[in-house]
């Protein structure tokens, strides 16, 4: 028992790592193998009023399933790593990159309440996103605010979740979305709601085009 829990000790300081897929211990928490299992699925929505376009570049489901909800519940910091360049890798891939090239577009992300990102410590769309802005010469605009403290929604259905949502983000003073053209930065598209609540409070004051993207989708 000694020599097995010092041959665990040993090779948790040479790989700190245990792969969310094959369990091999190696240095990053996804190894290159199960890395390249992770298929883009690309989803694309026009359904939701106020929204023109959502694109979503994952299903939710298995191996990028669990690394984001270790990444977000479980405060699993060194996942931002891997989903930050599957977003940033597979945005080239798959989209039309020249309608995001707009110098005057601004990226939004969906925030998070104030006491929500006290309690996680990071704001995970903001760090999610970071990589691709930066390639794009691009920042994240945080003109929306979220104003109540919404609980998570993931056993809502689709009434329980306008209700919840109603009235739960405003725009900040200073801003004045007329006539631009808005993406919205989300991790996980599931109904649709969070996003929409969003748009109304955008569209009310003129806004002219909006753009949802995300990493994830969840299938309706």
């Amino acid at each position: 028992m000694i020599f097995i829990q010092w041959v665990k000790t040993f090779f948790s300081l040479l790989f700190p790592h245990v792969c969310l897929g094959c369990r091999a211990w190696q240095d990053k928490s996804l190894c290159q193998t199960c890395l390249l299992t992770l298929s883009p699925q690309l989803s694309i929505r026009t359904d939701l009023e106020g929204i023109d376009k959502t694109y979503s570049l994952f299903a939710y489901e298995g191996l990028i399933k669990h690394l984001l909800h270790d990444y977000k519940l479980n405060k699993i910091i060194d996942h931002k790593t891997i989903v930050s360049e599957l977003m940033l890798r597979t945005f080239y891939e798959l989209l039309p990159v020249d309608d995001f090239f707009n110098p005057d577009t601004l990226f939004i992300p969906v925030p998070l309440h104030p006491k929500r990102l006290r309690q996680r410590g990071f704001d995970q769309v903001k760090q999610i996103f970071e990589p691709l802005l930066n390639s794009l010469n691009k920042k994240c605009s945080p003109v929306v605010i979220r104003k109540k403290n919404t609980p998570f929604l993931h056993t809502f259905n689709k009434k329980e979740r306008e209700k919840t949502l109603k009235d739960a983000f405003e725009l900040a003073l200073s801003f004045d979305p007329n006539g631009k053209t808005i993406v919205l930065l989300d991790d996980i598209l599931t109904s649709g709601s969070t996003v929409k609540a969003v748009a109304d409070v955008l569209r009310k004051r003129g806004c002219a085009r909006i753009t949802v993207l995300t990493l994830c989708g969840v299938a309706i």
